[in-house]
């Protein structure tokens, strides 16, 4: 009896570019990536298989954001792959007159801790990016989130929209009423990770208003061997002449984990990560909890808003099999407790 053949694993990466060529000088728009691990059985019975695993896509725009934002993406690269967690956050300043002050994040992956220097605007980031706050931890009540307001910070409003306001434009749902004074569109020529000025099937893609119920008018697709669909670009929703009010006892969002619409019963879905339950002047850091309501009840929530959209990042939409990244810009708002 003959031993069986080994089994082949070798290293997959996938890499793809996105070029535009203006005035005859291309320019890289977007590179896209993938690595991971492949076996070949070839003594699989009945047939040879072969399996593949991955890391998470992680799209990467060249010309996306200022040079803070590459800094961070250099942070963000340097890490091991995998969950990491903020250990502790510790500032450290020049000798005096030098002007300057240092960060050093402590993170910790796979067992084992890595020192990180970065700037004021990656703490910032890693705010609103880590799993864990850079605050003090300690016991995480669990709360009921139907029951008190909630703030939603850092552009984080902006998923909140693109759940009860753009997947249902890009499926077309009947829309409903808004505040008069919320306008959300879809903004190809936006500064952010979704903006294109020639989409994925060659047309120059529109503003579109997603509180009418206009679809986005971009075709875009996760990779070259897709088929383009009407997809979201960057979503932008801004306030004008907005009542605002923070209730003296509220919710704080700092981070989602993700959310989704469910088209058949027309209902929102978002998984809060990291906030914080504020009463006056105390702040302590809540559990993780999911937030269920109908695009209906989200519209009869928003009680309020102030300031110019700021941008939530790292938001990848996964829609018909298609992984894309998304600009999210939202100001500051208020919503009054969710119905259930």
């Amino acid at each position: 009896m003959s031993a069986a053949p080994p089994s082949h694993s070798f290293e997959i990466t996938r890499i793809e570019e996105r070029w535009m060529v203006e005035d005859r000088t291309p320019r890289l728009l977007e590179l896209r990536g993938e690595r991971g691990r492949s076996v070949f059985d070839d003594a699989a019975s009945p047939f040879p298989t072969l399996t593949a695993t991955s890391l998470p896509f992680q799209p990467r725009s060249t010309d996306f954001g200022t040079l803070e934002d590459l800094r961070f993406a250099a942070v963000l690269d340097a890490l091991p792959p995998g969950r990491f967690e903020v250990l502790r956050l510790r500032t450290r300043s020049a000798p005096s007159g030098a002007g300057q002050t240092s960060h050093l994040a402590t993170v910790k992956t796979h067992g084992r801790s890595v020192v990180l220097a970065i700037d004021e605007q990656a703490v910032a980031k890693l705010r609103r990016l880590t799993p864990l706050l850079l605050a003090e931890r300690g016991e995480r009540p669990p709360v009921n989130p139907h029951q008190l307001p909630i703030v939603w910070n850092g552009g984080s409003a902006a998923v909140l929209l693109h759940e009860a306001v753009a997947h249902p434009s890009e499926e077309r749902a009947v829309p409903i009423e808004w505040p008069s004074w919320l306008a959300v569109r879809d903004e190809p020529g936006h500064p952010g990770i979704g903006r294109m000025e020639t989409d994925d099937a060659g047309r120059t893609p529109r503003s579109r208003d997603l509180l009418a119920g206009q679809e986005p008018s971009a075709w875009r697709r996760e990779g070259f061997r897709n088929v383009p669909l009407r997809r979201l670009t960057n979503l932008v929703a801004t306030a004008a002449d907005a009542p605002f009010e923070i209730p003296a006892s509220h919710i704080d969002v700092l981070l989602l984990g993700g959310g989704r619409w469910d088209p058949i019963t027309d209902t929102v879905e978002l998984r809060v990560t990291v906030s914080t339950l504020v009463h006056g002047d105390e702040a302590r850091p809540l559990s993780p909890f999911t937030l269920h309501a109908s695009r209906e009840d989200v519209s009869r929530s928003l009680a309020g808003a102030t300031g110019l959209p700021l941008e939530y990042p790292g938001v990848l939409c996964r829609a018909e099999g298609q992984r894309l990244p998304v600009g999210s810009f939202a100001p500051l708002l208020v919503t009054a407790p969710l119905a259930r």
